[in-house]
C-alpha cells in the first residue's frame, strides 16, 4: 500500500479530479471511473480484473454470484478458465487484508459480498432502472383496444421492457421499423404490445393484418382493405384508396411476412409514398426492403449462464416458471431442480415458443423428464394452447415453416452447418458445408441470406461468427442424415480443423502462446466434436490421428491436460501401417509433451520416438528441432546431462540454417536450463539473456516473464534471496496484468518458496495457498513442489508429523517419476530436512514418512488442505 498524492483523486473531499464519489464499504472507498481501491484513504496495489471482480460482486452485493457469471462479466469476448477467477478471487483477498472475510465463498454455488455499500447518486440511479411489471391502468387498455383490431395477450409479456422502450424511440425516428428474428422468437407478441403502448400516439388507430395464411400481392391488399373498412371498387386503384383512408397518425402492423417479402414490400412502399400519416411495423424472419427503413433484430431471451445460482433474475427463467406455474399449481423453483431450469432454459435458446412448449410438458414429464427429453424436442414439444396458426402447433412444425422458405441451395448450406457443435468461421462453412464445384463467394451470399432470414446467427465483429440455434442445429442434423450427407460431411468438418491445427504451427512460431490461444479457443467445440466422431468411426483413423496431434497445444493451454491425454491414448491406438509417419511423430510429440512433468520416462521415450520419424522427413526440419529442444529438457531434468547436450546441439545445428526464432527460444531456454541444473549459474545467466532478447523481438511479454522466473531462480541458487523475491513479484505481478494464467502457478510458487526460505512464512503461506488452488486439479511435478512448499511451512510451524507425511508422499512421487528435484526444490528439501533432524526422533519421522509414502496425490491434497493449510491456533 502506498500514500496518496496523485491518481487524480483528492483525498481531503473524498472525489476524483472529475467529481466522482466513491462507492464506500467500512474503511475501503471504490472509484468506479478511475479505477481505484483505497483503504483508510491509502491506494491498494489491486490489477484491473481483481478490480473488475470487486465491482461485480459490488454490483450483486448480498446475492450469491455464480463462478460463470463472474466469468462472463469480468471476461467478456475472452477464454478463460475457473483458474483465472480462484488466483483473481485470491488477488482480490489479499487487497482486503484483515478484511477479506467481505468476499465469502458458497461451495458449489458461487462467491457473495457481504458488507453494506455506500452507493453515490448516479449508482443509486443505475440500480433504480430495473424491469417492473406494466401498470397500464385497466382504463387506459380499454382504451387502446378500442382503436385496435387487435387485444393484449391473456398472459404477462416478460422480459422485453428493454426492447419495447428501444422500439418506441426507433418508431419516433423512422416511419417503417422491421422486427426481424428467426421463429417462435416473439416477434408478434413484441409488435402486439409495442402496437398497445402506441396507441396515444396514433390517434387515428394501431391495426394488425396477418399475412400468415396469405399467398401474393392481390390477397395483401385485399386483407389490409378489409381490416381497414376500405372498399376496394377499382383493383388498379386499390393503393390509393387504401392510402386514401388513412389519417394524419395511423400505424399498421404486417405480421409474418417472411414468405411474401417482396411483395409486401413494394406494397408498404408505395403505401408509405402515397400516405404521409402512415407508419409501418412488420415482422418477418427475413428483412423487408426499404430505402429508409429501420431492423430490429429480435434477440431470444436471456439465459442462465453455466454454473448460475441465482436463475430468478433471467429473463427465460422467468417466463419458464411462469408457464410451469400455470401448467402444474405443484411446479415450485428449488435447489434441487434450479439446475435442470437452467439447462432447459439454456437448450431451447431462450426461445419464448420454445419455452412455453416445454412448460406445457411439466405434468407429464416432470421437470427431470423434460430435460432427458430435449434431445427429442422435435417430437416432444407442442402447444397446448388452441391455435389456428398450423406453424405454432409444434416445435417441428415451426422450424420446418422456416426451412421450408429456403431454395435449395440455402436448404442444402442449412443441414450442412448443422454438423459444426457451436460457433463457425466463414472459411470452416466453405470447406466443410460448400460443393465441390461451388464458387466461394456464392456460398457466402448463401450463408448470408441464412443470416437474414433468421437460421443463422451472427457472433461478434471482426472477424465474425456464425451459429445455429440448438433446435435448428437438431433439425439439420437431421436432414443431414436423412439426406444421407452426415459421414460425408463430419469426415470434411473433421479434416479441416486437423488441417487447419496443423497449419497454426506457423502461427505459433510467429506469436504468443495467449495469442495463439485467442485465435483458436473458439474452435474447441469443434475440434472435441471431430475427435469423438474419429474415434467412433475408426475407418478414418488416419484424420483423427492428425487432428488429436495437432490438437495438442489446445488441450494444455486451456487446462484440459487429462482430456488431450485420453484422445492421445485413443489415437495411438489407431495408428497402423497406413498412417502418415509425419503425423505419428506428432502424435509422439505431444504424448512426449503431455507427460513431461507426469511421467518422466514415458515423455522421454516419447519424444525419441518422435524424433527417430522427423528424422527420416527431409522436410520435417522445425519439428525436429522442436522435439529436440523438449526432449533436451526433459533429459536435462532427468540427470541425464549428456544426453541433453546431445540433442540440443543437434537442435542448435539444425536451427543454423532457418529463421525461427520461438524454435530457438525454446532450444535456448532448454540449454539455460541444463546449465542451471548442472551447477553452471554463469552459462545458465548467458542462454538465458539471450532467450530473453529473443523473446522481446518476439514481442512474446509471456516469454519475457518466463524468463525472469528462470534468471530468479538463479539468483536462488547464488544465495541472492532478496534479490530472486523481487523478480519473483515483478514477474508475478506481470503475469497477473497480462492474463498469465499459463505460467502463474510456477511464478507464485517460486515466489512463495522464497520467502519460505528467507524466514517469512506468514507472507509465503499467502502465496502458497494461491499455488495449492492453481495445482491441486492437475497433478505431477508441479503439485509435488506445492506438497514439498506446504510441508516446510508445517515444519516451521512446529507441526513436524504433518511434514513428515506429506514429505513422505512427495519422495516416493518424485522417485516413480525418475527426475531428480532441481536446484530450488532441493535447497528447500535440505532446509526441510534440517528442521526435521532437529525437531523429532528419526523413528517417528520415518512412520510418519512411510504413512505419507502409501497416499495417492488425492489423498495428499486432502490431507494438506484440511490438516496443513489451516492456520494453527495460537499455542500458550
Amino acid at each position: 500500500m502506498t500514500s496518496l498524492n496523485l491518481s487524480g483523486v483528492d483525498n481531503s473531499s473524498g472525489v476524483s479530479a472529475d467529481g466522482e464519489a466513491p462507492l464506500s464499504f467500512g474503511r475501503f472507498s471504490v472509484f468506479r471511473q478511475a479505477r481505484q481501491l483505497f483503504m483508510d484513504g491509502k491506494i491498494c496495489e489491486i490489477g484491473g480484473r481483481a478490480l473488475d471482480l470487486l465491482l461485480v460482486l459490488i454490483d450483486r452485493r448480498g446475492q450469491v454470484v455464480s463462478k460463470r457469471e463472474i466469468i462472463d462479466r469480468v471476461w467478456p469476448d475472452t477464454y478463460v478458465d475457473d483458474i483465472n477467477l480462484r488466483v483473481q478471487i485470491v488477488t482480490l483477498r489479499r487487497a482486503l487484508g484483515a478484511d477479506r472475510d467481505i468476499v465469502k465463498t458458497v461451495p458449489g454455488r458461487g462467491y457473495l459480498f457481504a458488507a453494506e455499500v455506500s452507493l453515490p447518486k448516479a449508482d443509486r440511479e443505475r440500480e433504480s432502472t430495473i424491469e417492473t411489471p406494466d401498470e397500464t391502468p385497466e382504463v387506459e387498455r380499454d382504451s387502446a383496444a378500442a382503436r385496435t383490431n387487435f387485444t393484449r395477450h391473456i398472459h404477462a409479456l416478460l422480459g422485453r421492457s428493454a426492447e419495447l422502450g428501444e422500439l418506441e424511440q426507433l418508431i419516433g425516428q423512422s416511419r417503417m421499423v422491421t422486427l426481424t428474428g428467426c421463429g417462435g422468437v416473439g416477434k408478434t407478441r413484441l409488435a402486439i404490445e409495442l402496437g398497445l403502448r402506441l396507441t396515444k400516439l396514433f390517434p387515428n388507430g394501431v391495426f394488425l393484418i396477418d399475412l400468415a395464411p396469405l399467398k401474393d400481392r392481390a390477397s395483401i391488399v385485399s386483407t389490409t382493405a378489409a381490416v381497414l373498412g376500405v372498399q376496394i371498387l377499382n383493383p388498379e386503384m386499390a393503393v390509393e384508396s387504401i392510402a386514401s383512408v388513412i389519417g394524419q397518425r395511423q400505424l399498421l402492423i404486417f405480421d409474418n411476412c417472411e414468405h411474401l417479402v417482396e411483395d409486401v414490400s413494394g406494397f408498404i412502399e408505395a403505401l408509405l409514398d402515397r400516405a404521409r400519416g402512415l407508419f409501418v411495423l412488420a415482422t418477418s424472419q427475413e428483412p423487408l426492403h426499404h430505402p429508409l427503413g429501420s431492423l430490429y433484430r429480435v434477440e431470444p431471451l436471456a439465459v442462465p449462464p453455466l454454473g448460475a445460482v441465482e436463475i430468478s433474475t433471467y429473463a427465460a427463467t422467468a417466463l419458464f416458471c411462469e408457464r410451469a406455474r400455470l401448467a402444474d399449481r405443484r411446479f415450485k423453483v428449488t435447489t434441487s431442480n434450479t439446475d435442470n431450469i437452467a439447462q432447459i432454459c439454456r437448450r431451447l435458446d431462450g426461445i419464448p415458443l420454445a419455452l412455453e412448449m416445454a412448460a406445457a410438458r411439466l405434468p407429464l414429464l416432470g421437470i427431470e423428464g423434460l430435460t432427458g427429453a430435449l434431445d427429442a424436442r422435435l417430437k416432444v414439444l407442442k402447444t397446448i394452447e388452441r391455435n389456428d396458426d398450423a406453424r405454432h402447433h409444434t416445435l417441428r412444425s415451426m422450424v420446418e415453416w422456416s426451412h421450408g422458405l429456403l431454395d435449395d441451395a440455402e436448404q442444402r448450406i442449412f443441414r450442412r452447418v448443422g454438423i459444426f457443435p457451436s460457433s463457425f468461421s466463414l472459411e470452416a462453412a466453405a470447406e466443410t458445408a460448400g460443393a465441390e464445384d461451388e464458387d466461394y463467394w456464392d456460398l457466402v451470399d448463401t450463408l448470408g441470406r441464412l443470416v437474414d432470414r433468421s437460421l443463422v446467427t451472427v457472433e461478434g465483429n471482426d472477424p465474425p461468427r456464425y451459429r445455429l440455434l440448438e433446435t435448428l442445429r437438431i433439425f439439420a442434423r437431421e436432414q443431414l442424415t436423412e439426406r444421407g450427407e452426415y459421414h460425408e460431411i463430419a469426415q470434411r468438418h473433421a479434416r479441416y480443423f486437423a488441417d487447419l491445427l496443423v497449419a497454426s504451427d506457423q502461427y505459433w512460431r510467429q506469436g504468443s502462446p495467449a495469442a495463439w490461444m485467442q485465435r483458436y479457443a473458439a474452435e474447441f467445440d469443434s475440434v472435441q466434436a471431430a475427435l469423438d466422431w474419429g474415434i467412433a468411426n475408426p475407418e478414418h483413423r488416419n484424420i483423427t490421428v492428425r487432428m488429436a496431434g495437432a490438437s495438442s497445444r489446445l488441450w494444455l493451454l486451456s487446462g484440459r491436460r487429462a482430456e488431450g491425454q485420453r484422445y492421445l491414448e485413443q489415437a495411438n491406438r489407431l495408428v497402423d501401417d497406413t498412417t502418415p509417419p509425419r503425423d505419428v511423430a506428432r502424435v509422439f510429440s505431444a504424448i512426449g509433451y503431455h507427460y513431461q512433468d507426469i511421467d518422466n520416462p514415458r515423455s522421454r521415450a516419447a519424444l525419441e520416438q518422435s524424433a527417430a520419424l522427423y528424422r527420416k522427413l527431409d522436410d520435417a526440419k522445425l519439428e525436429l528441432a522442436s522435439v529436440l529442444s523438449l526432449l533436451g529438457g526433459n533429459s536435462a531434468r532427468a540427470g541425464l546431462r549428456d544426453e541433453a547436450k546431445l540433442v540440443l546441439d543437434e537442435a542448435l545445428d539444425i536451427l543454423a540454417f532457418t529463421d525461427s526464432k520461438m524454435t530457438l527460444f525454446s532450444v535456448t531456454t532448454s540449454l539455460g536450463q541444463l546449465a542451471r541444473l548442472g551447477a553452471d549459474n554463469v552459462g545458465a545467466r548467458r542462454h538465458f539473456e539471450r532467450a530473453l532478447e529473443l523473446a522481446r523481438e518476439l514481442k512474446d511479454e509471456m516469454r519475457q516473464t518466463y524468463l525472469l522466473r528462470s534468471i530468479a531462480e538463479i539468483e536462488f541458487a547464488e544465495g541472492a534471496v532478496d534479490r530472486a523475491i523481487a523478480l519473483a513479484r515483478e514477474a508475478t505481478s506481470r503475469l497477473r496484468t497480462n492474463s498469465g494464467h499459463l505460467l502463474l502457478n510456477h511464478a507464485v510458487m517460486n515466489l512463495a518458496s522464497y520467502l519460505a526460505y528467507r524466514g517469512d512464512p506468514s507472507e509465503a503461506r499467502r502465496y502458497a495457498e494461491e499455488a495449492l488452488l492453481l495445482e491441486r486439479d492437475k497433478g505431477g511435478e508441479g503439485l509435488w513442489v506445492c506438497l514439498q512448499l506446504w510441508a516446510l511451512l508445517a515444519a516451521l510451524d512446529g507441526r513436524y508429523s504433518e511434514a513428515a507425511r506429506l514429505i513422505g508422499f512427495v519422495d516416493t512421487a518424485v522417485a516413480a517419476n525418475g527426475a531428480p528435484w532441481q536446484p530450488t526444490e532441493q535447497k528447500l528439501r535440505d532446509r526441510l530436512t534440517e528442521i526435521l533432524d532437529d525437531g523429532m526422533p528419526a523413528a517417528d519421522r520415518l512412520s510418519c514418512a512411510a504413512e505419507g509414502a502409501r497416499w495417492n496425490e488425492k489423498w495428499a491434497v486432502e490431507f494438506t488442505m484440511n490438516h496443513v493449510v489451516p492456520r494453527p491456533s495460537v499455542r500458550n
